[in-house]
């Protein structure tokens, strides 16, 4: 369940991000909203192969009393795994009244959730109240699937490159199956199997190729690198020393932009516009602009979400490259990251 909240709770912030604003502006909102369904579906589909194969490993860490639940594993992951799914078409949909859909259809699957389980807990046991979670869920997608796409705005989901992915998987499945036995070897056959899949993906183009790069550095930036090439220390090194001192009390200090003008001797604005002239050198990132004040305050605003909108809009609205502001938010991160030998002495 961890990777469907993390990718739920994500996605709210990410559609306030400029670069998110960028592509709804270029192909639409539905269009980006069918992409992230689209990649949701193909991550699922992944962690549910990985259910379905490592359901016998993770039942030999447990203790023994588990050692007959391998069977439920994929099925309870399903369950999550649909749960997200629901969410997912609720974020994506546009029709009337979609949280009212919502609230009635959460009502709903727990009337099927309880009826389930009356049905096939007697003669299931644990695998009934699995399928029933199961079944809720379903029948709830099911519904709002239907909702969304017969209206005036359907979801472009991928169909192809989803029922793609669901081939593939089958396909490593049965081949992990088929050529697994006990002990490494099964192992070993199971991790090839999960290997397989993305890179699979990958090279028959369900995952286009212009989605790699960003997808890898997407996965680069959510872990931590004391690499001087992903910290920007060689940047850092290319700054004077008043720029140095600056991101270190903005950056890695965290002081308030009202704080630090003073200390520099200048004022908010230019600090602001200063700043970003520096993130600019770090990153590499475009050139300077009358408008780097403007964003300067949009990234060192402290501000809660609703305020920090407004900023964006007013940015966008006076042309700023979503994509360039994108890539300074990113160099900031970078920067905020940094451990401490990063910063030059």
């Amino acid at each position: 369940s961890l990777p469907v909240t993390a990718f739920i709770t994500a996605w709210g912030p990410l559609r306030r991000e400029p670069i998110y604003g960028a592509v709804e502006a270029e192909r639409g909102r539905m269009a980006a909203a069918g992409l992230l369904a689209t990649y949701f579906a193909l991550g699922a589909i992944g962690i549910f192969l990985g259910l379905a194969i490592g359901a016998d490993l993770l039942v030999r860490i447990a203790p023994g009393a588990y050692a007959d639940a391998a069977p439920l594993i994929p099925i309870i992951g399903l369950g999550f795994l649909l749960r997200g799914w629901f969410r997912v078409l609720r974020r994506s949909a546009k029709f009337p009244q979609r949280w009212l859909w919502y609230v009635w259809l959460c009502v709903a699957a727990g009337v099927v959730f309880v009826v389930a389980c009356i049905l096939l807990i007697p003669p299931l046991g644990t695998y009934g109240a699995a399928l029933a979670v199961v079944a809720a869920f379903l029948a709830a997608s099911i519904v709002m699937s239907l909702r969304s796409q017969l209206g005036r705005e359907p979801i472009p989901f991928a169909y192809g490159r989803i029922l793609g992915g669901v081939v593939i998987a089958a396909g490593c499945y049965a081949v992990a199956k088929a050529l697994g036995g006990d002990g490494a070897l099964a192992a070993l056959v199971d991790v090839a199997a999960l290997v397989a899949y993305p890179l699979l993906l990958a090279a028959t183009g369900i995952v286009p190729r212009a989605h790699i790069a960003p997808l890898r550095s997407f996965a680069a930036a959510a872990l931590p690198s004391r690499s001087p090439s992903a910290n920007g220390r060689v940047k850092l090194d290319g700054l004077d020393g008043s720029q140095r001192a600056m991101l270190e009390l903005l950056v890695r200090h965290r002081r308030p932009p009202q704080d630090v003008a003073p200390l520099i001797g200048v004022s908010r604005r230019e600090l602001e516009s200063r700043f970003v002239g520096a993130l600019r050198h770090v990153g590499g990132v475009g050139t300077p602009s009358d408008g780097d004040a403007g964003i300067g305050a949009y990234l060192l605003s402290s501000a809660p979400v609703a305020v920090r909108d407004q900023l964006w809009r007013r940015l966008s609205a006076q042309g700023a490259d979503a994509l360039e502001v994108d890539a300074l938010s990113l160099t900031l991160e970078r920067l905020r990251r940094a451990p401490d030998q990063a910063w030059p002495r």
